[in-house]
């Protein structure tokens, strides 16, 4: 005899299943999406959008950031990541400026244009000052997250003197841009095995200008020539990643970063991240990554990079790591809602062109602020 007791726990257990089989669904065709962008971006030789933002926490630890991907910046190295997150996080806001030895030189040096002496001019002459700011709000949770970023870069393309009148040609790329991501969890097959994925989808308005200025230290005379603007443009992009927890405490991350992305007339290949990382004793955090792998440029030393961080009373964190072929070293402090961090990076800070501006063996140094919620 059906009872409507029965009837209900019936109508209770179909509305499980079906609700876990759409679950499942749900991954599976995330997990295929991924995939199949992957396999896109590879085979077509896929575009880049501007600048991307970076994070300092990755930048002490060598780069080596795809396996470990935590936090908000966690997204712009494996937006797979982000299913880590225990709880929602409102970054208001988070700034980052970076800066190699020459861009260290610079400010240190210079005035105001018309107070310019020879002995200034000499120590200014030559330099190859390249300069990065970022500064983004966003809103992280576990399965999406949504921040805007403006980036500025500043390189000084030519510092020369010649006789008593010293030249300088500035090349400035302003980016601002909106990164959506949505991450989720895969079905799991294998039991000693979660996998995750996440898909970075990116707006980018790009402005570009150049700036030149002669001053004639004898007279103080000072000629500027206009900042020559190019037509801004805009562009898109797309990134994907993919975390699987081997075991329980080894993450193994895959990033594709700009898949098919494209702004305006500039691109680059698509750069291919294989890394891994690891806890030990719940303070210790090791990690390596394998970058540009879809790159033929450069040994395998020029692809390696490692990174390890150690977390000290809950609050200070020391880091440290090799970047293809680099030193690193960061360190970072948290207190209540805000973090402060500083990382300095062996690796030359690289141009516009692809190619490196500063010769300076000291390398790059990086510092960041951020309040987070």
């Amino acid at each position: 005899m059906v009872t409507p007791r029965l009837v209900v726990a019936e109508f209770t257990l179909l509305k499980i299943y079906y609700t876990r089989r759409a679950e499942m669904l749900k991954r599976l065709i995330g997990f295929v999406v991924v995939g199949l962008m992957a396999v896109w971006g590879i085979g077509h030789g896929a575009q880049t959008v501007g600048i991307s933002p970076e994070g300092i926490r990755a930048d002490g630890m060598g780069g080596a950031y795809t396996g470990v991907a935590e936090g908000p910046e966690g997204v712009f190295y494996n937006p797979a990541g982000l299913t880590k997150m225990k709880n929602s996080l409102l970054v208001l806001p988070g700034l980052y400026l970076k800066g190699n030895q020459d861009a260290v030189t610079y400010i240190t040096n210079i005035k105001a244009y018309d107070k310019l002496t020879k002995a200034d001019c000499e120590k200014l002459k030559d330099l190859k000052s390249a300069a990065k700011g970022f500064a983004y709000v966003g809103l992280f949770n576990p399965s999406w997250a949504l921040n805007v970023y403006g980036i500025r870069n500043a390189f000084l393309l030519q510092a020369d003197l010649a006789g008593a009148v010293y030249s300088e040609t500035w090349s400035y790329g302003t980016d601002v841009g909106m990164m959506l991501t949505i991450a989720g969890k895969l079905p799991k097959l294998i039991p000693i095995l979660d996998f995750s994925y996440g898909v970075n989808l990116k707006y980018v308005y790009r402005m570009l200008e150049e700036y030149k200025v002669d001053v004639n230290c004898t007279t103080k005379n000072v000629t500027s020539k206009s900042p020559s603007n190019v037509s801004p443009q805009h562009g898109w992009g797309v990134d994907a990643g993919l975390n699987c927890k081997v075991l329980g405490f080894v993450d193994v991350g895959v990033m594709f970063k700009d898949l098919y992305s494209k702004i305006g007339s500039d691109t680059v290949p698509t750069n291919m991240t294989i890394g891994a990382s690891t806890k030990l004793l719940n303070f210790i955090t090791l990690s390596m990554d394998f970058a540009d792998l879809v790159s033929s440029q450069g040994d395998f030393l020029d692809k390696v990079k490692i990174g390890a961080e150690i977390s000290l009373f809950g609050f200070i964190k020391a880091r440290g790591g090799l970047s293809q072929k680099y030193p690193t070293l960061g360190a970072g402090i948290t207190f209540l809602f805000l973090n402060v961090d500083y990382a300095f990076m062996g690796e030359k800070l690289i141009g516009q062109d692809g190619q490196t501006l500063s010769q300076n063996p000291i390398g790059s140094h990086a510092i960041s602020c951020s309040l987070i919620f």
